[in-house]
């Protein structure tokens, strides 16, 4: 089985192990024990975006299991290992989307929690989304969707805006306008209710 850096270790060397090795080429060729490293490594930021996404646990531990069944069903599809990070963000994204879709119809008037932007000591962390910043979380869930979904793919994912743009499908240009617009949109919340990070 393919072994990957300890969770504890930098994220981004983590990453980069798994891209430099042939476990995504393995991946590709249908060897689940490579697939279900390749995803670990990425598995706590990516539980991240779904959280962000549609507010609550369970609904994000449903839209985890369901992109990975799909990510396993289609990796053949997969043209270049170095995509393999891209391409799996976009299939949780768009999960994501989904699940809060039908959400919304089902429950129309609950409110949709979304991201705490926060590094913590423990990068990637399912509670620091669940259970810590609370008021951040007040700020971040009252904006439109597209500007929390740029910043939860370019803060907490680290991603550069040309692959933020590459995973939500939309010009470089609206990428950069979504971002620039959700952190002046949350900077204005805090000042007007005289909000500091660590209140």
């Amino acid at each position: 089985m393919t072994k990957c850096p300890d969770s504890s270790t930098d994220l981004a060397h983590a990453e980069s192990f798994v891209l430099e090795t042939p476990a995504v080429k393995r991946a590709m060729k249908g060897d689940k024990e490579a697939f279900a490293a390749c995803v670990s490594v990425l598995e706590d930021k990516l539980y991240g975006l779904a959280y962000s996404i549609v507010g609550n646990r369970h609904d994000a531990e449903d839209v985890w299991q369901t992109a990975i069944f799909k990510a396993w069903r289609e990796i053949r599809r997969l043209r270049t290992p170095e995509a393999f990070k891209t391409w799996l963000t976009r299939i949780v994204l768009n999960e994501a989307r989904s699940s809060l879709r039908r959400t919304r119809r089902e429950r129309p008037d609950d409110l949709v929690t979304g991201a705490v932007f926060q590094d913590n000591g423990e990068r990637g962390n399912r509670e620091a989304f669940s259970d810590d910043g609370a008021a951040v979380r007040q700020y971040i869930r009252r904006l439109p969707i597209e500007q929390r979904e740029a910043l939860v793919l370019r803060f907490w994912m680290g991603l550069p805006l040309k692959t933020v743009a590459e995973i939500a499908r939309i010009p470089l240009g609206t990428a950069k306008t979504r971002v620039y617009a959700g952190v002046q949109a949350l900077k204005r919340m805090m000042e007007d209710d005289g909000y500091e990070p660590g209140d």
